[in-house]
């Protein structure tokens, strides 16, 4: 029975996972005039300086959660996989105009 539990939570990780590629690989797909360099970052799930709203919600999908700032800039926060929202997170800051200035963990 156990066997069965795990089986089910394997193959519904590798959904999940199957379904991200394939919305950044649709994503991708309808920009053809992506630089490359985003492109690959997409594809990849990473988040480069320069980046708009857009190509980092292709990327890395809905952010759990979004901060303004004092300034105009804005935050988006990740949770980790496995991590919790407290402990676990990264943050990608965007500046007025909506590009990315900076990410990583926090």
């Amino acid at each position: 029975m156990l066997s069965k539990k795990i089986l089910f939570i394997i193959i519904a990780i590798m959904s999940l996972l199957i379904g991200c590629y394939t919305s950044r690989e649709g994503y991708v797909s309808a920009h053809p005039e992506l630089n490359p360099k985003i492109k690959e970052a997409i594809l990849k799930g990473e988040v480069l300086e320069g980046m708009t709203e857009e190509e980092v919600k292709a990327s890395r999908g809905t952010p759990a959660q979004i901060v303004k700032g004092t300034e105009g800039e804005f935050y988006y926060v990740y949770m980790r996989p496995g991590g919790r929202l407290t402990h676990s997170h990264d943050v990608v800051v965007f500046d007025k105009n909506g590009r990315v200035i900076s990410s990583g963990p926090r």
